[in-house]
């Protein structure tokens, strides 16, 4: 059956995300690690977030693998594992403390599992307190228009950090304009990304 009423809207309705730029403050609401299903897909750390007003960003996070595109070489995954590590050690200390560490883990997923784990026992299993820490956060746009964290370190700030001391500092690498947009492209949430997420991106 075809038809429309007086509440069927005729014009876009506005975006639900984030836009691009700094935002503050924001409040993580959901964060995590999760096992690849099947062979050839990569783990991942995934978080989600919330601005003041109910616009919401994600991203998430690809175990870096040889690709043969933006990974090609061992230097090149070792220095994608570094920023990997960077942007969670990044995150984690907002709730852990700067001084905050998780060495010697044996693999990314066991990586990500352990600041899992410590962020949610400082939390007491409860990730509604994870609203008790406002943060500052960089928000740029994918290849497909859509809003998400940055992906390097720093990401993330306290809000309690003073702006003159901030070290969130938009690069070239940033992009906060938002592109044109497939309207048939799904969500960040929705959408797979590929396995090395990280791009171009400052050394």
């Amino acid at each position: 059956m075809y038809g429309f009423d007086e509440k069927t809207q005729s014009e876009e309705q506005v975006s639900n995300y984030m836009t691009g730029g700094i935002h503050e403050p924001i409040f993580i609401t959901d964060f995590g690690t999760v096992k690849a299903e099947e062979e050839g897909q990569s783990d991942y750390f995934f978080i989600e977030g919330e601005d003041a007003d109910g616009k919401i960003a994600n991203r998430r996070y690809y175990e870096p693998k040889i690709d043969g595109n933006y990974t090609k070489t061992p230097a090149e995954l070792q220095k994608a594992a570094q920023k990997f590590s960077k942007v969670l050690a990044n995150f984690a200390r907002k709730f852990l403390g700067e001084t905050y560490s998780a060495p010697n883990a044996s693999s990314t997923h066991d990586l990500c599992s352990k600041v899992e784990q410590d962020i949610m026992r400082a939390l007491s299993n409860d990730k509604s307190r994870l609203k008790n820490t406002p943060l500052r956060t960089i928000i740029v746009y994918n290849t497909s228009g859509f809003p998400q964290f940055r992906g390097f370190a720093p990401a993330f700030e306290l809000v309690s950090v003073p702006i003159e001391q901030s070290k969130l500092k938009l690069t070239e690498f940033d992009k906060v304009e938002r592109p044109p947009m497939d309207n048939d492209t799904p969500p960040p949430s929705e959408k797979e990304e590929a396995p090395s997420a990280w791009g171009k991106q400052p050394s």
